[in-house]
C-alpha cells in the first residue's frame, strides 16, 4: 500500500485556536499554518481518493482560502493532473471535501447515507449529477471496504461526518475526516472547538486517543513536515 496527502490549499479566516480546540485558552489567536489537504491511496491494484478538495474559487476568497496550482506535482506522480480515481471515500458533504467529486467518473463511492441527503440539497450541480450516475455505497453506521478500511459514521463534526479505520505494517491509522482538525486533537484528547454534537465528538477523540491510533487530518501541516517529501505539496505517508 501507498498512501500520499496531497496539499492544494492554505489559510482559512477561522483557522484560530477557538475552532481547533476546545476551551482554548486562547481562542482568538490564529494557528501558524492551516492546510487543506486530501489523500490517496493505491492499494490491492485500485486508487482510493479519500475526500476530493475544491475549486470554487468564490468559496475559497469568501472563506479566506488560498488555493494552491498543484497539477504539475500531481501529473508528475499520477501521470495527470489529477488522479484517476477507482473509489471516493468521504468523510462528510462540506464543500472543501466533496467540492472536486464531479471532476471522477466511473467511480464506487462511499458516503454516509446522511451525507448523502445533505449533499443532495446542498452542493453544486456537478457533485450532484456524479451522485446520481456513479455506484454509491450508503453508510449508515459502519462499512468495511475492500476487507481494509473501516469506515463508521461519528456525527460529530457534522451529522454526517466519518472516519476511515485502518492498519499498515502494524501501525493503527484513522483518517480523520473533521473529528480532529489537528493531529493533536486526538494525541492529547482534546475536542474541536466548533462541532456540531460534541458528546459524540469527545467520545471519538477519547476512545480513539485511547487506542492509540496515528491520526491523519485534513488540516495539520504536521502531516506535511513529518512525511516524506515527493514535491512541494505532496508527501508519502506510507
Amino acid at each position: 500500500m501507498e498512501l500520499y496527502a496531497v496539499r492544494y490549499g492554505k489559510d482559512f479566516k477561522y483557522a484560530n485556536h477557538g475552532t481547533v480546540f476546545e476551551d482554548a485558552p486562547n481562542p482568538g489567536e490564529m494557528l501558524e499554518e492551516f492546510p487543506f489537504l486530501y489523500y490517496v491511496a493505491k492499494y490491492d491494484g485500485q486508487i482510493i481518493l479519500f475526500d476530493t478538495g475544491f475549486r470554487d474559487l468564490e468559496k475559497a476568497e469568501y472563506m479566506g482560502i488560498t488555493l494552491l496550482d498543484i497539477a504539475g506535482e500531481l501529473k508528475a506522480l499520477f501521470g495527470r493532473e489529477q488522479p484517476l480515481a477507482d473509489t471516493v471515500i468521504v468523510t462528510h458533504s462540506h464543500f472543501d471535501h466533496i467540492g472536486n467529486l464531479d471532476l471522477y467518473r466511473n467511480i464506487d463511492i462511499v458516503m454516509a447515507k446522511e451525507g448523502y441527503a445533505i449533499a443532495m440539497g446542498s452542493t453544486s450541480d456537478g457533485v450532484k449529477r456524479r451522485l446520481g450516475e456513479e455506484n454509491v455505497i450508503l453508510v449508515e453506521k459502519e462499512y468495511l471496504y475492500r476487507n481494509k478500511f473501516l469506515y463508521r459514521v461519528i456525527g460529530g463534526h457534522s451529522p454526517d461526518s466519518s472516519v476511515v479505520y485502518f492498519a499498515d505494517k502494524g501501525i493503527n491509522y484513522v483518517i480523520t475526516g473533521d473529528e480532529c482538525y489537528v493531529c493533536d486533537n486526538l494525541l492529547k484528547n482534546i475536542p474541536t472547538g466548533v462541532c456540531r454534537d460534541k458528546q459524540r465528538n469527545a467520545a471519538f477523540i477519547e476512545a480513539t486517543h485511547k487506542k492509540g491510533y496515528v491520526p491523519l487530518p485534513f488540516h495539520d501541516v504536521s502531516v506535511m513536515r513529518n512525511h516524506k517529501a515527493i514535491s512541494e505539496n505532496i508527501v508519502q505517508v506510507i
